[in-house]
């Protein structure tokens, strides 16, 4: 059986193709940003507490700890309670707000941010 170099050559490429791929990935992926987490209770006054409403009048609170970032399915938000935590929130007109900690912020009706994001500096 006879040493066949364009087999070799082909299947070399193949492999060369699929690791320069993965070396691509693999930065990308390290890159992602935290996300801070949405802790399942509110009971503790360090936590991001976010009081909300969506379009179709759901009503609800969540909390969040640690820093990172958090993409939210762009609900109104009534009120917001810092905690021990700067935050910086992003609204559906593409505005940054910042608020520092231990605030408490609320808004009168019609007037409320439309969330898309929260993060916890």
């Amino acid at each position: 059986m006879a040493f066949d170099f364009k087999k070799a050559a082909r299947k070399t490429l193949v492999a060369s193709v699929v690791a320069g791929a993965v070396l691509v990935a693999v930065p990308a992926v390290g890159a992602s940003t935290a996300s801070a987490n949405e802790v399942g209770n509110c009971f503790d006054k360090n936590y991001v507490h976010l009081y909300w409403h969506s379009d179709f009048n759901v009503y609800g609170e969540s909390c969040y700890a640690n820093r990172g970032n958090n993409d939210i399915n762009a609900v109104w938000a009534d009120r917001i309670t810092t905690g021990n935590n700067n935050i910086q929130y992003r609204d559906f007109n593409g505005s940054y707000v910042d608020i520092d900690a231990y605030h408490d912020v609320s808004w009168a009706d019609g007037h409320e941010p439309h969330l898309l994001g929260l993060a916890i500096k």
